[in-house]
């Protein structure tokens, strides 16, 4: 099966759609156009507490309005909370299940290298990955591009020795080294294994 994974940027307290989140949205409709994809993933949880809709469920609602794309053929999943869940999760609840074999992650230009490295991480080795990143202004903005290397680096301080291939390490890693996940910014994942 060959899917395409939109990362959600931001919204407003009236759930609209941030600039950088439409423009992931318009990359990977392009994408489609030049070849379908069977299958479209949206991530985002309720991020924002002055707006009850998550974000994931809001790029899958303008996926459908205005580019037309079949609810049958999208999947929001609303458990992640930055590009790490995005790719713990759509491995967990679509990758592996759904037997995903060619899997497009449609970010921004200066997110790339680092999604990149995060999903590579994360996917199976039978699955083909290509990241996508639509256009922005901060591509080259040294601010932007050093906190893409200290997140980068974070992410591999929080999961080193951590087998990827195994559900109940990553998961475990997660709820006791991610700050999204372990309680110190956010409520602490519960492992479901």
């Amino acid at each position: 099966m060959r899917a395409v994974a939109i990362l959600a940027h931001l919204m407003d307290a009236d759930a609209n759609l941030g600039p950088e989140s439409l423009a992931r949205l318009e990359a990977a409709i392009r994408l489609h156009k030049e070849e379908p994809f069977e299958l479209f993933l949206t991530t985002g949880w309720n991020y924002r507490q002055d707006c009850p809709r998550m974000i994931g469920e809001v790029m899958a609602e303008v996926l459908k309005k205005a580019h037309h794309i079949d609810d049958s053929l999208i999947i929001a999943d609303i458990n992640a909370r930055d590009t790490v869940g995005d790719a713990y999760f759509l491995r967990k609840n679509a990758v592996i299940p759904m037997n995903i074999r060619d899997l497009v992650v449609v970010t921004s230009d200066y997110h790339v290298d680092r999604a990149e490295f995060i999903f590579r991480s994360f996917c199976p080795a039978k699955v083909t990955l290509r990241v996508v990143g639509a256009k922005t202004d901060l591509y080259r903005d040294g601010t932007v591009q050093l906190h893409e290397e200290h997140s980068l680096a974070a992410f591999q301080d929080t999961f080193a020795g951590v087998d990827f291939s195994e559900d109940r390490q990553v998961c475990n890693a997660l709820r006791t080294r991610h700050p999204y996940y372990n309680g110190e910014v956010y409520g602490q994942l519960e492992c479901e294994l």
